[in-house]
């Protein structure tokens, strides 16, 4: 079955309060349980549906909070759409405007203004430059530099450019970062500039107790922490160990230095190397499939997921100089407390906090055009950057 995108949104809405509502409950949200829930509601409709009241019934303030929220979820499903749609399809919207009547070129001009508005307040990203006149521009022998002056931006984030300009090809842009960086306009390559620099984050480490009730959500009790609905939490679990997937069963398998593992009938192996500087792999027979080449890898990621598919009796062995935890995880954060989202047969967890606070200060940002043909002032309708926000992209 296919989904609108703001059907996709609102199922992951939907999951999301489903689970909190079944953990907050002692229930386990398997997925089955979660995917029956989610066939009830129909995704076509609003969150927000409107019961009329009589001027007799009594106000309810709970409920009328209730319905702020939901009308509230609407609209950030609505702007988030609006963001991408902004990046993928302005140019195409504003070039077709262009070619109608006065009443298009008018509603083009609208959702210009609208667009920024509506940038400002979404999740997923926000505009850090736009301006649509006032340029100050200086020229020399056909080529024009426009000072865009001192712009903040957070380390490691994306940075869609956008120019758009009368008689000016958009191979004949680019965006310079004092004098460092160049990046050219979003429509020409689909470019992005990637702000250098690292997120900010923290690193915990929890095991939970021995007595800990294995059938729900797993509480990540920190001492003196509280979590920030700002910040993503990534929590990796089972120290030393790996896992093996089959279907919906998962199993655990404690890894010993230097000893092997034998597994038998078949599975999905999936464990996580952190902090490596390599990793060897000695297979008894070839796996049906790995997400990686050869017996080895020079250069591991930082995180690296290994996934090894097998069949049959299946031995392997693997020396890193990493740590291995066996599953990765979103952290859920409910009621000012950090979960673990599955009861898995694990107690050792290892939870990074990514933090967007660092940022980088450019103080010379400017546009500069090539090839023009004379010293003609030019007529620029907008310039515009657009970051997203870089937790997304945790």
């Amino acid at each position: 079955m296919s989904y609108y995108l703001d059907q996709i949104n609102k199922i992951n809405y939907y999951k999301q309060k489903i689970i909190e509502e079944l953990s907050s409950s002692g229930i386990f949200p398997n997925n089955i349980l979660i995917q029956n829930k989610i066939n009830d509601i129909d995704t076509k409709l609003a969150i927000f549906q409107y019961i009329s009241v009589s001027e007799t019934d009594v106000f309810d303030v709970d409920k009328f909070n209730e319905d702020l929220l939901r009308i509230y979820n609407d609209l950030l499903i609505l702007y988030s759409l609006t963001y991408k749609m902004s990046v993928n399809e302005y140019e195409n919207i504003k070039s077709y405007a262009e070619t109608h009547l006065l009443e298009l070129e008018d509603l083009a001009r609208m959702y210009e203004y609208k667009t920024k508005e509506e940038l400002d307040s979404t999740s997923l990203g926000n505009t850090v430059f736009f301006q649509s006149n006032g340029f100050n521009i200086t020229y020399n022998n056909g080529i024009a530099i426009i000072d865009l002056g001192k712009i903040t931006l957070h380390n490691a984030s994306k940075i869609a450019c956008i120019f758009k300009a009368e008689n000016v090809s958009s191979k004949q842009v680019v965006f310079n970062f004092d004098d460092k960086y160049n990046c050219s306009p979003y429509d020409y390559n689909k470019d992005f500039f990637i702000v250098p620099g690292d997120i900010d984050k923290n690193t915990y480490s929890y095991t939970l107790p021995e007595n800990c009730n294995k059938v729900s959500l797993y509480e990540m009790s920190l001492e003196n922490f509280v979590p920030d609905k700002n910040n993503k939490y990534i929590i990796y679990g089972g120290k030393n160990c790996i896992s093996s997937i089959l279907g919906n069963n998962k199993t655990f398998y404690k890894k010993t230095i230097d000893i092997g593992l034998t597994l038998t009938g078949a599975g999905k192996i999936v464990f996580y190397v952190l902090n490596s500087s390599y990793i060897e792999f000695d297979f008894s027979t070839k796996p049906i499939s790995t997400n990686f080449n050869n017996n080895c890898i020079d250069n591991p990621e930082k995180e690296q997921k290994i996934v090894i598919e097998y069949y049959g009796s299946f031995s392997f062995n693997f020396f890193t100089d990493g740590v291995i935890y066996a599953t990765k995880e979103n952290g859920i954060i409910t009621d000012n407390k950090l979960y673990y989202p599955n009861a898995d047969d694990i107690n050792s967890f290892y939870i990074i906090e990514y933090l967007n606070t660092k940022t980088t200060d450019y103080n010379n940002v400017k546009v500069i055009i090539s090839d023009l043909l004379d010293d003609n002032l030019l007529t620029i309708n907008t310039i515009a950057l657009k970051e997203l926000n870089v937790l997304d992209e945790v």
